[in-house]
């Protein structure tokens, strides 16, 4: 009996912190997607544009991510299980390699599509978002942690 209780509080427990993780994921996007709005001062009509795109890119970047994420089991598991092979290792180096490029090739094609959304100094200022919007996060986070 206790070991039931016990496994049904540790599943309700996983579940509540999944809903809370995803919870935290969509705010965060909210509050990301209104920094960006107001950091590049979009119009509305801008704004209907530019988040679809933005979306799409971000979609296409997730699956990669997930395709790396794949990747790295594959090698943490040959790892523990004591069966690392030169051949696989390099197929794998291979493949998060191609992931990468398409990452960087997925951004480059998306920046240089928003010439006809933002201005140049929009665009200039949306290619610095992301670093400065980690930043800040960073910062939050830390300084919530302290208090």
């Amino acid at each position: 009996m206790k070991k039931i209780l016990l496994i049904t509080c540790i599943l309700t427990l996983t579940v509540l912190f999944g809903m809370q993780r995803r919870q935290i994921d969509k705010d965060v996007q909210v509050f990301k997607k209104w920094e960006l709005t107001k950091d590049l001062n979009l119009t509305e009509k801008q704004a209907e544009v530019f988040f679809p795109r933005v979306n799409e890119l971000e979609n296409n970047l997730e699956r990669i991510r997930k395709e790396e994420n794949k990747l790295y089991r594959e090698m943490n598991r040959m790892i523990d299980e004591n069966a690392v092979q030169k051949k696989r290792m390099d197929e794998i180096l291979d493949q998060i390699s191609d992931l990468e490029r398409q990452k960087i090739e997925l951004i480059h094609d998306h920046m240089k599509n928003l010439d006809d959304v933002l201005t140049p100094e929009q665009m200039a200022k949306y290619g610095v978002f992301e670093q400065k919007f980690k930043r800040q996060m960073k910062k939050k986070l830390k300084n919530s942690r302290f208090k």
